[in-house]
């Protein structure tokens, strides 16, 4: 018998436009369902595609998961590898460099794993906070200031435009 005949070809797609990003994850308060803590805002930095948020507890770069039960755990010796490889760290030091963040600066760049589930959160090897999504402000609120309103406002500016 002969083969069926292929496919059609899909549409192509759109062309990107100012208002749209290549970030596939949803902006921060459609993840919390709440909005930011005040002094808290949410930036796009060039090649990453998780939210980043700038504010007085330094700068955070927040990943989504289902469920904490997906989380890659090792232990022992491989603890300070697994740190110095992790995603989420790695990610966050792409972040800081895109942000013009120095050691001289002193600002940190830290991951947090946002978890959407109610089950008992499980401790990262890597050493990234993990919270559930109620529990992400309070979170954000509870971290210490290292920074202040006007180095804040300065990196939130450092985003390119039609990313923020």
């Amino acid at each position: 018998p002969p083969l069926p005949p292929p496919p059609p070809p899909a549409p192509p797609r759109p062309p990107p436009t100012p208002d749209t990003t290549v970030d596939a994850h949803p902006a921060l308060p459609d993840v919390t369902g709440r909005p930011l803590p005040a002094g808290w805002h949410e930036v796009r930095v060039p090649g990453v595609h998780w939210p980043v948020l700038v504010g007085p507890g330094g700068v955070v770069v927040v990943f989504t998961r289902n469920t904490s039960t997906a989380l890659p755990r090792t232990t022992g010796d491989q603890d300070e590898r697994r740190r110095a490889t992790s995603g989420a760290h790695l990610t966050a030091a792409l972040v800081g460099h895109r942000l013009g963040l120095t050691p001289d600066r002193s600002i940190p760049c830290v991951p947090v794993v946002v978890i959407d589930d109610d089950l008992p959160l499980v401790a990262r090897s890597d050493g990234a906070a993990v919270v559930h999504r109620a529990d992400l402000v309070t979170w954000l609120c509870d971290r210490p200031a290292v920074i202040d309103d006007h180095t804040v406002h300065g990196l939130v500016a450092a985003a390119p435009p039609a990313l923020r």
